[in-house]
């Protein structure tokens, strides 16, 4: 593998493996071979897993964004019938 290639793998989580690929770029070097290209793809999920993206996004959508959605929604109205006399609560 070329050092291009470990570069690329050698990182923290996917925005910094790209930003730092793009840092140490230059025009002059090869591009990856099709052998290099599979090398760093293996080696990414070795590392990062499948499904990390998965679960990184899934742990934001309850960490942040459901607390978003909740809070939009605030007011809440439930509706109760007992007997057939329609009583209506706010919260």
């Amino acid at each position: 593998m070329s050092e291009t290639a470990n570069r690329i793998v050698g990182q923290e989580n996917g925005v910094d493996v790209y930003q730092n690929a793009m840092e140490n770029y230059e025009e002059n070097e090869p591009d990856l071979s099709q052998e290099e290209c599979w090398a760093v793809i293996s080696a990414f999920f070795e590392y990062r897993g499948i499904v990390r993206q998965q679960l990184a996004s899934y742990d934001h959508f309850v960490d942040y964004d459901v607390h978003d959605v909740v809070e939009a929604n605030r007011e809440v109205i439930l509706q109760h019938v007992e007997d057939r006399n329609d009583v209506e609560t706010q919260i």
